[in-house]
């Protein structure tokens, strides 16, 4: 697709650069959500007679590219092997991020497991209790996204920067 290299894309090179940029950065966000169990690589298209790139995904479950097109594999997001329930080690904080009381938490764990109040809790057990209600699957999930993903914002615009500058058209 190139005969020479440029250390650095430009708005001469690739009219819509900018929006590239962003689109590649919510895409990287949504792969930090999605936690995508394989490999999903980020394609890139360019058209040299209108300057215009444009970015496709594919979910790569072989780990090899069977499109033969004329893309450009510009970044492969590897398969994730973490839930979101990973990113908490223990109760107190599924009940931190749930905005209630460990005790709460444990209460309600025993309750939907028809445990006795003298049963120890377990994590697994807490991580079943919190799946049973979507109420609570989308309060942990909102706080994974502010807490673990959302903090990196500023990060993937300059990691999609950089992935783009390094595409040789």
């Amino acid at each position: 697709m190139s005969t020479n290299i440029k250390p650095y894309i430009t708005d001469e090179d690739i009219i819509n650069i900018n929006d590239l940029v962003s689109e590649l950065a919510v895409i990287l966000r949504k792969f930090e959500i999605d936690l995508n169990p394989y490999q999903t690589d980020v394609y890139f298209y360019y058209d040299p007679d209108t300057k215009i790139g444009r970015l496709e995904t594919f979910i790569n479950v072989g780990g090899h590219s069977w499109i033969n097109d004329d893309h450009v594999t510009i970044y492969s997001d590897e398969p994730h092997y973490m839930n979101i329930y990973d990113y908490f080690d223990s109760v107190l904080e599924f009940a931190d991020a749930l905005e209630i009381s460990k005790n709460d938490l444990i209460e309600a764990t025993r309750k939907f497991k028809n445990l006795n109040s003298d049963d120890s809790i377990e994590r697994i057990e807490v991580i079943d209790y919190i799946k049973s209600d979507n109420k609570l699957v989308n309060k942990l999930t909102a706080f994974y996204i502010s807490y673990y993903v959302d903090d990196y914002n500023v990060e993937f615009l300059s990691k999609a920067q950089e992935i783009l500058s390094r595409i040789e058209i």
